[in-house]
């Protein structure tokens, strides 16, 4: 057995986690129009706009990427919750904001935001809980059969 090896479940986090992602990144190509929109400043102002929004959505997939990084492959229980909280906190801007949302908008956000959360439940299988406590390292012979834990 290679101590370096994965769980299923954070095999699973990352396929929901890009998923979602991509889902994500694909609503914010679609809904450009709505997201770059620079009718409500002058040209100047809605330019410096659309820059601050560009620097805005790569800071986010910057940290997302981050994110994934030590939860799947460093085994970071503080990238775990950091990854909930957030999610937790886009939840709530929805309930916030969810009449000025496009039909369309919403669709993109219910698809991303139930792959994300199965990437949560994901993390909080038996094997990936003992996986996380181990630090993303489990030596032989330490008392886990680890053919039950990693199927």
């Amino acid at each position: 057995m290679n101590s370096k090896q994965r769980p299923g479940s954070i095999i699973w986090f990352e396929r929901l986690f890009f998923g979602s992602f991509a889902v994500s990144f694909i609503d914010m190509f679609v809904h450009r129009e709505l997201l770059f929109s620079d009718e409500e400043f002058g040209d100047d102002l809605g330019l410096m706009f659309i820059f601050a929004m560009l620097g805005v959505m790569i800071v986010s997939y910057g940290i997302q990427i981050l994110l994934w990084f030590y939860t799947a492959h460093r085994a970071s229980n503080i990238a775990r919750w950091i990854y909930i909280i957030l999610w937790i906190l886009g939840m709530a801007g929805l309930a916030i904001y969810i009449f000025d949302y496009t039909t369309s908008e919403l669709i993109f956000f219910a698809v991303a935001q139930s792959l994300a959360l199965g990437s949560i439940i994901c993390l909080f299988t038996p094997e990936a809980r003992f996986w996380f406590r181990s630090k993303g390292l489990i030596a032989e012979g330490d008392g886990v059969d680890l053919s039950d834990i990693f199927q």
